[in-house]
């Protein structure tokens, strides 16, 4: 478990059903994918810009942010799949 979810909401059974659907697709990301999206949304430290990351992994500005929509894309994939019952 790559230990990113998003804070779950006491009353409302469809927001609860989605950050689950979440904490599952996020699963399928690799660490790297995870960890840019974590540094670049600021979901444990401050927000980081695409060249502050790309310094940390010794990539690209540009290569940062294929990764993050990569792993945009995947999560929103994977939600869908969630959903509709495809999931593989």
């Amino acid at each position: 478990y790559h230990n990113i979810s998003i804070p779950k909401r006491n009353g409302n059974e469809r927001i609860l059903t989605g950050v689950e659907d979440i904490d599952k697709a996020i699963l399928k990301l690799s660490q790297q994918e995870v960890d840019i999206l974590r540094k670049y949304y600021g979901l444990d430290e401050p927000e980081k810009t695409l060249d502050e990351i790309g310094e940390h992994y010794n990539l690209t500005p540009e290569r940062v942010w294929q990764i993050r929509e990569q792993a945009i894309r995947k999560v929103r994939n994977e939600i869908h799949a969630i959903r509709h019952g495809n999931n593989v």
